[in-house]
């Protein structure tokens, strides 16, 4: 309560289920507070039934989302409570044929950029897109993927990394990175 007091924010994400006061105790706590503004509460829960949808809503919650969040809707969401007109840089380097190539990245690489993709971890994304725009082979996929993240697009991430993935396994490019073992010729 006192963050919000204190930081006037236009959204809070309040989770349903927390110790001591629950989320629907707290939302009523917001709403009693005298802002100046009554910041947009989104519910956040892993009960997905209507139920408990609607109950947040009858309660004082502005929208709903369940868990795990999907960060496409949590987009979708934030951009229609605050009106918001989201803005996309398109400044990574493409091919001819207009897909920013992955300069041949090993399974294994992909894989850990996949699966920070599909957990949503944003910081340790970022972090694994640096080092990789750190390389100058790279440099210009780490920035086709950076615009995902920058739009909270973890699912847009996932699937342009999916393909690049599966087409690395198939070749038989090991999860370490390094290439398969050719059998000897006689």
């Amino acid at each position: 309560m006192a963050a919000v007091a204190s930081s006037a924010p236009d959204i809070v994400l309040m989770d349903l289920v927390m110790p001591k006061l629950d989320g629907q105790g707290a939302v009523e706590r917001i709403r009693a507070m005298p802002l100046d503004a009554q910041p947009k509460i989104v519910a956040v829960s892993a009960n997905a039934f209507e139920e408990a949808r609607t109950k947040s809503l009858a309660e004082g919650c502005d929208a709903f989302l369940t868990k795990p969040v999907d960060f496409e809707e949590l987009r979708r969401t934030l951009g229609s409570l605050l009106d918001l007109d989201w803005q996309y840089d398109d400044a990574a380097r493409v091919d001819a044929g207009g897909v920013v190539a992955a300069a041949d990245l090993p399974a294994g690489r992909l894989a850990a950029l996949y699966d920070l993709a599909h957990k949503g971890d944003v910081m340790a994304l970022e972090s694994e897109l640096d080092a990789l725009a750190a390389e100058p082979a790279h440099a210009a996929f780490a920035a086709e993927l950076q615009m995902y993240i920058s739009r909270m697009d973890m699912r847009g991430a996932e699937r342009r990394l999916e393909p690049l993935l599966r087409d690395a396994r198939a070749a038989g490019d090991r999860p370490d990175g390094e290439p398969p073992a050719r059998a000897a010729q006689r």
